[in-house]
């Protein structure tokens, strides 16, 4: 979790070039490390006029950049990249194709720089890869656990049944409204207005026992029928949620970051903002890190919110669907977040976070794939 997320921009310093030299900045998403969290170097390169084939294109000859946040230098040398510091020393193979430079790495793996007006298109087609690469594996897992699920149909059925609010769609401001006062950060804001169309949401956060009767499994740290599943990523909850899609016939989902405030909110049958979901008083409607004794509790024991719905200040941080980006400055109506990103939203706070950032207001982000035991979710589906 972060409290406010680091935009991973880097920007290398201008270098006066010749006349019909565009110097580029470039950026280089796989880094030498592997892992989640990629590598960046950023560095110049020189598209030669005429012919954009590998004779025309050439690197520059030196350059300084970062790479994995520490600052490099780098150069052509023998028709292979060097890069160096006080505690790197690397060579790499490179060539050129279209808009793409690539480096090679010694056990083969590969590294992409792009042209700056390309950068756009480049995100988009690594973006459209990793979706796909995604939702094959969700497809994969789907088929693993379908079966277990199918035998626990008739249980799975009877808890959905009882586990949404219907929220009538409305408009509302969204992020630092007024009664959250001086505890607002640079991520609440700016205050904006939103519209949302109709929807239904979970009463209640997903328990354990609905976890495993779809999964055949259960990850959590703290273990109870009616505790929340936390220690879920948001990969692992896409692959729970196509379940029950399969298993039921149904289009459940999770919440767009805008839908989960409005229903935070208490909807339409709010009539002043609280700065938590239900309350001034955090007490009154959520468990965290002064009265939870360091773990989470049965869903539903404290205070609802005006639209009957538990627990959406406290227990478990609760992922959405968006990935994590700047709010917009104008009204949007049933806005998704940002269309790619390195992070998705989660809100609410948890069982071990201050009442701070158990505010309305309050965002966080984590990576798709962690799962921290503060990680739990509600299902949503549209009317």
């Amino acid at each position: 979790m972060r409290n406010e997320v680091q935009k991973r921009v880097l920007i290398s310093k201008s270098i006066l070039c010749a006349v019909a030299i565009l110097v580029i900045a470039a950026v280089f998403f796989v880094g030498f490390g592997g892992g989640d969290k990629p590598s960046a170097l950023v560095g110049l390169w020189i598209y030669g006029s005429g012919d954009d084939g590998i004779r025309k294109m050439k690197l520059y000859k030196y350059g300084r950049g970062l790479l994995n946040e520490s600052t490099v230098s780098w150069k052509v040398e023998n028709k292979r990249l060097v890069i160096s510091s006080s505690d790197i020393a690397l060579t790499r193979d490179y060539k050129i194709s279209g808009y793409e430079l690539t480096l090679v790495n010694d056990d083969g793996d590969s590294a992409i720089l792009v042209k700056k007006e390309k950068l756009g298109e480049f995100i988009e087609k690594q973006a459209t890869a990793k979706e796909a690469k995604r939702l094959k594996e969700v497809a994969e897992k789907v088929k693993e656990y379908t079966e277990q699920a199918k035998r626990n149909k008739p249980q799975i059925e009877q808890i959905l049944e009882q586990y949404f609010v219907f929220v009538q769609g409305g408009t509302f401001t969204m992020g630092c409204t007024a009664e959250q006062g001086k505890d607002c950060i640079n991520d609440d804001k700016p205050a904006h207005s939103v519209t949302v169309s109709d929807f239904s949401i979970g009463k209640y956060e997903v328990t354990q026992k609905l976890w495993n009767l779809a999964m055949g499994n259960n990850p959590s740290k703290f273990r109870g029928d009616d505790l929340p599943v936390e220690s879920v990523s948001w990969n692992d909850v896409q692959i729970f949620i196509s379940l029950l899609n399969t298993v039921t016939g149904k289009k459940y989902r999770l919440p767009t970051e805008a839908e989960w405030e409005f229903a935070a909110r208490g909807g339409n049958k709010s009539t002043v903002y609280h700065i938590y979901s239900g309350s001034n008083n955090l007490n009154e409607v959520g468990w965290y890190r002064d009265n939870s004794g360091d773990q989470t509790h049965p869903v539903g024991q404290k205070q609802p919110n005006e639209l009957g719905i538990y627990d959406m200040s406290g227990n478990v941080c609760e992922w959405c669907g968006d990935w994590y980006g700047d709010y917009p400055t104008g009204a949007v109506t049933n806005p998704t977040g940002a269309g790619s990103g390195d992070y998705r939203v989660l809100r609410g706070g948890g069982w071990y976070i201050n009442a701070q950032n158990c505010r309305l207001a309050y965002r966080l982000a984590g990576f798709p794939s962690d799962n921290n035991p503060n990680f739990g979710f509600r299902v949503a589906v549209s009317e």
